[in-house]
């Protein structure tokens, strides 16, 4: 049987020839799916197609296989497919490395960072081993369940906040840079903000104390707050305090994480865990952040802070990072 060898746009050209055929049948045994693969075949009708794919480990959009199960198609999860081949028709049929997605039909995809470079084996005809192996799959798979569904999307997310995150490891982008664009990235890395007021020259001394105590129990040098039992026990601060005549100091990124660091104390006179950070994740809290923020938080304070009728002004508050999105310039 002849074959030939093409890229990833190169099969798709060809496989966008062959699904015009309105009798066409298409099977194919793909380990993931993108979103937009029936514009990308440049279909409307997909009720001939059947694919099977590894729907719940992270690697498949669900919104894609939705897309196909609304247009007709028939789609099926099989834990740990890694295949990729298909038959397209009486006159095609493939094996490579492509799979259904943007990346595996294109030479770019949108993100060049995760680009991959594809070829696939494309016979004139129908393989036998190929059509033998896809009605195993067939057979194997197992109909999409709305448990399956849920599994899929909590893999998604959590795959593109991974992506997110070496995103910004790379790019190293300004904090405020981050909050303004993407501040849902923010969250994917945990970053809050704390701001607390000047603590009383007589309880520095036990707070001194307290930080010396937590760095001999967790055998490396932390600071600490005094008495914020409800922070979350993991995530990023930026930190300011804020000094008589309401003059603040940005004290930068702390990084907090109970597993790690054991906080001590009970109630308000606990002591919670802080190691001082340059970065986290590339990402660096500069000079033009600090103002930035500062002044996100002024608006924010007064248009939702302030409205809150048990709000304490002097009150340590903390919040995610991401809820100034709104009110920085």
């Amino acid at each position: 049987m002849n074959y030939s060898i093409l890229s990833g746009p190169g099969l798709l050209a060809l496989l966008r020839q062959e699904v015009r055929n309105p009798d066409c049948e298409a099977c194919f045994a793909v380990a993931y799916l993108g979103a937009g693969l029936h514009e990308r075949l440049e279909m409307k009708d997909m009720t001939k197609v059947k694919i099977v794919c590894d729907f719940v480990s992270g690697g498949t959009n669900p919104e894609g296989v939705k897309e196909i199960q609304n247009l007709g198609g028939c789609v099926r999860h099989l834990d740990g497919l890694h295949a990729k081949i298909g038959i397209v028709g009486k006159r095609l049929s493939f094996v490579g490395s492509s799979n259904l997605t943007e990346n595996g039909l294109s030479d770019l995809g949108t993100n060049k960072q995760f680009q991959r470079l594809e070829r696939s084996v494309v016979f004139d005809g129908v393989d036998p081993k190929v059509a033998v192996d896809f009605e195993q799959f067939w057979e194997a798979a197992a109909e999409i369940t709305d448990n399956m569904k849920k599994s899929a999307k909590e893999a998604w997310a959590r795959r593109l906040r991974h992506r997110a995150i070496e995103q910004t490891r790379k790019a190293k982008p300004a904090l405020s840079d981050l909050l303004r664009h993407s501040p849902a990235t923010l969250d994917s890395l945990g970053f809050h903000m704390m701001v607390c007021h000047e603590l009383h020259s007589k309880d520095e001394p036990k707070l001194e104390k307290a930080e010396k105590e937590l760095s001999e129990v967790n055998s490396v040098p932390l600071e600490a707050w005094w008495g914020q039992a409800s922070v979350p026990d993991k995530g990023v601060f930026v930190d300011y305090t804020v000094h008589s005549g309401n003059d603040p100091k940005c004290n930068k990124l702390y990084r907090r994480d109970k597993k790690l660091w054991d906080d001590i104390g009970e109630g308000e006179d606990s002591f919670q865990a802080l190691r001082k950070i340059k970065s986290y994740k590339g990402v660096q809290c500069k000079k033009k952040d600090e103002d930035i923020l500062w002044s996100g938080f002024e608006r924010y304070k007064k248009e939702v802070l302030s409205k809150n009728a048990d709000w304490d002004e002097r009150a340590p508050v903390w919040f995610l990072l991401s809820e100034l999105s709104d009110y920085i310039d």
